[in-house]
């Protein structure tokens, strides 16, 4: 429990706000007044915030396990509880070759529609998305959600520069325009 509590930078609140899958465990963290959804696979360098509402704290609650979803509830528009889902078989906690880079990414949702949310747990400077072949499509600065609407269905990669070290972490995605 104190690991979980340093890896969110305050509490861990297990009362009703806890559950798991064979994979991960998801939670509410934070402190009592700015509270986010949590997952991890169990180890610290795997634990990352999922954000619910990027403009403010979200307070999620009442979890619930449907299928591949995680049902719960937060105040995702700052004026009152509605229901939200992540699809965890979307999530990918990836690390990636530890000698080489000490950071690791998400990107959700995949299949992707028009956009996807990146967490990181360093600083990066730029995101790009290649086509399978390698050819440039996006070019951002950082941003915490990507706009891929004028990309069509397929496999893309999505190349993260770290700014600090200014090593690139690459991880492919899915879009699909299909509902």
């Amino acid at each position: 429990m104190t690991k979980l509590n340093e890896w969110v930078n305050g509490e861990v609140y297990f009362q009703s706000d806890l559950l798991a899958t064979e994979d991960y465990l998801f939670f509410t963290g934070g402190t009592p007044f700015n509270r986010q959804l949590w997952v991890t696979d169990g180890s610290a360098k795997n634990t990352k915030e999922i954000v619910v509402n990027p403009k403010g704290y979200s307070t999620p609650e009442r979890f619930y396990l449907f299928k591949d979803k995680l049902i719960f509830f937060a105040n995702g528009n700052g004026v009152g509880y509605e229901p939200h889902y992540v699809d965890i078989s979307e999530i990918t906690l990836n690390s990636v070759d530890e000698n080489a880079v000490d950071s690791y990414f998400v990107i959700y949702p995949t299949p992707a529609k028009n956009e996807v949310r990146i967490l990181t747990d360093f600083e990066y400077s730029s995101v790009s998305v290649f086509s399978i072949e390698g050819t440039q499509l996006i070019y951002s600065e950082k941003q915490d959600v990507l706009d891929i609407s004028t990309l069509t269905n397929g496999i893309y990669i999505i190349k993260i520069k770290n700014k600090e070290s200014n090593k690139s972490l690459i991880q492919k995605i899915i879009v699909s325009k299909k509902d």
